[in-house]
């Protein structure tokens, strides 16, 4: 649970940072921002290409980044979300990841985004809702505490349900990462 917290820490801050850091950019990188932050529909070509992929793109990052100024060895979704601002490096990291059947480096950021969030909810998701619920109920139950604290504890679980529930892909995404857990472990824990 805890490094799934720190995962959707991380990526709850890149997609925050995003917005802001595309206001420094070129107009071309800053519109496609609201764009990258989007989840995109996960098909298992889809997955597929992004498993071979990662390796190779994971590999080259630290080269890339250095010929750049990027630091390649950040591997949180703020490390990535670098990459995105980075569109002087974009011209050789596209021709990278076109080669996996990827159209450009913002569209394999965008389906890394994706397959990361998907592979967090399907494997730590349920587990999540339950301890959640659980919370709730011996908050509700728990007669040691004054009905006050429990009212302004139970708005925060309500808060942190509603945080929770906006940064969850799409149930279509979850099903469809769900056959490539193992693949995907390696790249991601």
């Amino acid at each position: 649970m805890k490094r799934f917290a720190m995962k959707a820490a991380f990526a709850a801050l890149a997609i925050a940072a995003l917005p802001l850091s595309a206001a420094v950019v070129a107009a071309p990188a800053a519109a496609q921002m609201p764009a990258m932050m989007q989840s995109i529909p996960l098909t298992p070509a889809v997955i597929e290409n992004f498993i071979r992929s990662y390796p190779a793109i994971k590999e080259a990052a630290p080269a890339i980044g250095k010929k750049y100024g990027i630091d390649g060895d950040d591997d949180s979704a703020a490390g990535w979300g670098a990459w995105m601002m980075a569109t002087q490096a974009w011209g050789e990291l596209n021709g990278m990841v076109q080669q996996y059947g990827f159209s450009d480096f913002g569209n394999w950021l965008q389906t890394t985004m994706s397959v990361a969030m998907a592979y967090s909810f399907a494997k730590e998701g349920p587990q999540m809702d339950t301890q959640m619920a659980e919370a709730i109920d011996q908050i509700k139950n728990n007669p040691s505490i004054p009905e006050a604290q429990k009212q302004m504890m139970l708005q925060q679980m309500q808060a942190s349900s509603a945080a929770i529930a906006g940064v969850r892909p799409p149930q279509e995404n979850i099903d469809a990462i769900t056959p490539y857990l193992t693949q995907l472990a390696p790249l991601f824990d």
